[in-house]
């Protein structure tokens, strides 16, 4: 692998951030995790998934470092 290639490996890799609560408002867990997503260049934002099971919330931002 040349120099470039392991460049390039590095600058793509791919990063998360996990908001979950079991006693914050959907509200308020959407607003922490929109909060911390519009600080990410849009050009390395990659998604924004959500889950939930019962009482928990589960919001996670996918980035490119």
């Amino acid at each position: 692998m040349s120099n470039s290639d392991q460049q390039s490996d590095t600058q793509s890799t791919v990063l998360y951030k996990r908001f979950v609560s079991q006693t914050k408002s959907w509200d308020a867990l959407c607003a922490e995790a929109a909060e911390f997503a519009s600080r990410i260049p849009a050009e390395k934002l990659i998604s924004v998934s959500h889950s939930h099971e019962g009482m928990v919330g589960l919001i996670i931002v996918w980035y490119r470092r």
